[in-house]
């Protein structure tokens, strides 16, 4: 290599290391502490690991129907977290909202996104003051991981990071190749600091190479997913994105059900969770994630993710696809989930 080549790779990976390193230093930080999540949230509420709290589903839903908002069509998902029950959707498309007079609100809002934080003793809405007061310090921590704090770009800032950081690994690499494994060996004690912190940076940089390397691809392929995805989907798949989900995430045979037509009475979520529940008799449930489709339709269907404590078998994670007007299990996977 000429001394050209190696000066502009050398400043390019200091360059690019000191542009990402106090963000770097935040991600490592707050990851550190996010492996510890779960613990911290109970060491905080003073706490012992518990069973999932039952959640009333269909409580759920009629307390966020009473509020105004069109119903049908919509997914909705549910989950405790901090002693609340969250429950959110996305806005409503114009072709799958049912006009209803009795709206408390207006057309546009109605079919709106919304997010609440009910209270699981009556299913009311917390008061904006109180949900704030739910927030535990080791959500706070995993959600720093990815900089979900900052507004729309945060998990966009975190990906740019992770690419800016495999492209000084990869610089520092080619910099140091040469000589890679004698610098290894090479730690001067005694000498100046700055040739001590030179060598230790080598030393576990050297070290810790493989693992950087997976947190680099991880973290881009992580936050900046749609950048692989939508070239994918055009190219691949000449634009037809539900066939390309399908064949990452074949949980249905045809794609998952489309909408037939409104139907009031729907059936209760509730039996659809306890028919899931009774397939772990004799466990212990960690959590419980609910997403309803198509709700109000005679095609509505539910998603559950549970995780256990403890299962027979490798994986603590499984899913139960229902169709709420029969319970047919709609899954083309086994429930256990890899």
């Amino acid at each position: 290599m000429s001394k050209r080549d190696y000066n502009v790779f050398f400043n390019a990976h200091t360059v690019s290391g000191i542009l990402i390193s106090i963000g770097l230093f935040v991600i490592f930080f707050a990851g550190a502490f996010a492996l510890f999540l779960e613990s911290i949230n109970h060491w905080e509420h003073n706490r012992k690991h518990v069973e999932a709290p039952m959640i009333d589903y269909d409580r759920v839903l009629a307390s966020i129907a009473s509020k105004g908002y069109a119903m049908h069509g919509r997914s909705i998902t549910m989950y405790s977290e901090d002693n609340t029950v969250v429950a959110r959707s996305r806005m409503l498309a114009d072709s799958t909202l049912q006009k209803n007079k009795a709206t408390k609100l207006p057309d546009s809002v109605a079919r709106g996104s919304f997010f609440f934080k009910l209270n699981p003793d009556n299913y009311q809405e917390n008061h904006q003051d109180e949900a704030g007061l739910q927030g535990s310090l080791g959500t706070f921590l995993y959600e720093l991981h990815f900089f979900e704090q900052i507004p729309t770009v945060g998990l966009y800032l975190a990906g740019l990071i992770s690419v800016f950081f495999l492209f000084a690994i990869l610089t520092g690499v080619i910099v140091h190749w040469k000589k890679i494994i004698s610098n290894f060996f090479t730690f001067r004690i005694k000498a100046s600091v700055k040739n001590l912190w030179t060598d230790a940076h080598t030393a576990l940089g050297f070290i810790g190479l493989p693992f950087q390397m997976m947190y680099a691809v991880t973290g881009t392929v992580f936050c900046l997913l749609f950048l692989l995805v939508l070239p994918m989907a055009e190219i691949v798949y000449q634009g037809d994105q539900e066939a390309m989900y399908n064949d990452i995430y074949p949980s249905f045979a045809e794609g998952p059900p489309k909408m037939e037509g409104y139907n009031s009475s729907t059936a209760s979520l509730n039996e659809s969770v306890q028919l899931a529940l009774s397939k772990f008799v004799g466990e212990s449930i960690k959590s419980i994630y609910a997403e309803v489709h198509n709700y109000q339709d005679s095609n509505a269907y539910l998603e559950l993710y549970l995780e256990t404590y403890k299962i027979k078998g490798v994986f603590n994670y499984a899913k139960f696809v229902y169709r709420l007007r029969d319970n047919i299990n709609l899954l083309m996977l086994p429930h256990l989930m890899p």
